[in-house]
């Protein structure tokens, strides 16, 4: 996720293909945007961070601090404040002054916020903001849910190429599940069927499939073994991913691949900008955050 779009578009919503809305009041004044981006029903949440301005009291941060949040918006993008929020129009929840968020998944009127540099998941009330709980993991990162509102979390230090994907239950017990052989795993979801698809940044540069029923177990690939390296190295094809930066799905079991320099829609393509972010299918929209 680059946290700056120069035309002011740090996180958009798309449908069709087309742009139809953007979150708005997220460019300038030292905001930002982020790596994680989630939606319910109702709202989006984005990863932001929020820095100080001179002579702007207690709405923006004091000198040499800095906000790193998550923003609540209506689809439609408009910012969604509520009772005790923060920031000069009271949408954002102050989440870390020292760490980004590194990951957003939302379950019923839960929120969970992953700090991978605070080996923490915090839980959120989806109305009112306020923390729940939370529970220790080691390196959170992106997270999914699958049908049994359970978790699914990316485990990978900053910068690593280490990365492994655990188990929990949404109170933040370990479960024994763990997919261990995927070192470039980046990002997560979980599709209609009730697979796990597994974004591989590494030499594989494909979207695995895991049947998780019981243990995980590879049952697919989305993508061609070895991206934009594979059969004639460089030549551009419809399943000739690089850069996978993020994965996505929606109600009708469509595939999002983002990369460093397109969205793929199962094997139809639509040329944006390059590194995209994560990305949450909601009510048949494409909400992503990009540079």
């Amino acid at each position: 996720n680059s946290p700056w779009d120069e035309a002011g578009r740090e996180a958009g919503v798309y449908k069709n293909g087309d742009v139809i809305a953007r979150a708005a009041d997220l460019h300038g004044w030292e905001r930002f945007g982020g790596i994680a981006v989630t939606a319910d029903q109702k709202y989006m949440y984005l990863s932001m961070l929020q820095g100080h301005v001179d002579g702007k009291g207690n709405d923006y941060p004091p000198a040499k601090t800095s906000w790193f949040c998550v923003r609540r918006f209506d689809l439609s993008g408009k910012p969604a404040p509520f009772a005790g929020g923060n920031g000069w129009d009271k949408s954002m929840l102050i989440v870390s002054e020292k760490n980004e968020v590194s990951g957003l998944t939302t379950i019923g009127s839960e929120l969970y916020v992953a700090v991978r540099d605070e080996n923490i998941v915090r839980v959120y009330n989806t109305k009112t903001l306020k923390e729940i709980r939370n529970f220790s993991v080691p390196n959170p990162t992106k997270i999914a849910v699958d049908k049994q509102n359970t978790l699914w979390i990316i485990q990978n230090q900053k910068d690593g190429d280490s990365a492994q994907i655990s188990h929990y239950t949404k109170s933040g017990n370990r479960l024994p599940q763990v997919i261990n052989n995927v070192p470039g795993a980046n990002a997560i979801a979980v599709d209609n069927q009730n697979r796990l698809l597994v974004a591989d940044n590494g030499k594989n540069q494909q979207i695995l499939i895991y049947n998780i029923k019981n243990q995980p177990t590879q049952v697919g690939t989305f993508g061609l073994k070895g991206g934009i390296y594979a059969g004639k190295p460089g030549e551009v094809g419809d399943l000739k991913f690089y850069g996978i930066t993020g994965v996505g799905v929606d109600a009708k079991g469509n595939i999002y691949v983002l990369t460093k320099v397109r969205i793929h829609k199962k094997s139809k393509l639509v040329l944006i900008s390059e590194n995209f972010l994560p990305m949450a299918p909601c009510n048949g929209k494409l909400l992503d955050c990009h540079s």
